[in-house]
């Protein structure tokens, strides 16, 4: 079709509308408020006021990272001595924070800290902290759809100053959202 075609049809398809909307308003003057009620006005959806509505209702990115705290506080979790393998409250606490994760959308990251206390050498805890780590961010995989997970082992670098294997021994789990900015 030729653009001239074209620049007519779409000239008396335009002023077809704008009689129509003449007609059903009745009004010898025409304004744009109407003519933008007609053609672009949705079918409203009606909406029964005895059925009950669940709202589904996303917390924020605080207080998500605060229900994580407190769950590890409470319940930390724990590895075989010299091994990285959870053991079976581990794992309660680990789905535990999954549901809690599971609560915000995806665009977060997780982030996975695993330290260990300063019974063995540098070398060995790192690499103990590192596959503990690994262990859990594999484990949070499998069961979340997160976008990014990384997990680090610091080994007894940021361990507490006492020797206690309660507070060196540890795994901290923290989350941060991503920016769309581009």
């Amino acid at each position: 079709m030729k653009p001239k075609y074209i620049f007519l049809t779409l000239f008396f398809t335009t002023l077809l509308l704008i009689l129509l909307c003449i007609l059903i308003n009745k009004k010898d003057t025409f304004s744009f408020k109407n003519f933008n009620k007609i053609v672009d006005t949705p079918t409203p959806i009606p909406i029964h006021k005895e059925v009950d509505r669940v709202e589904v209702i996303k917390k924020t990115l605080p207080q998500i990272q605060k229900e994580i705290n407190t769950i590890l506080l409470k319940k930390p979790i724990i590895f075989f001595s010299n091994s990285y393998n959870l053991t079976k409250e581990s794992n309660q606490t680990l789905n535990s924070i999954i549901s809690t994760i599971k609560q915000i959308d995806n665009n977060i990251v997780i982030k996975i800290a695993s330290y260990s206390d300063n019974n063995r050498s540098r070398s060995y805890n790192r690499l103990l902290t590192q596959k503990r780590s690994d262990t859990i961010s594999n484990y949070i995989k499998r069961r979340c759809n997160a976008r990014f997970i990384y997990s680090i082992g610091y080994g007894k670098e940021f361990s507490s100053k006492d020797n206690n294997r309660t507070k060196g021994t540890r795994t901290e789990i923290y989350l941060k959202r991503i920016r769309n900015d581009f």
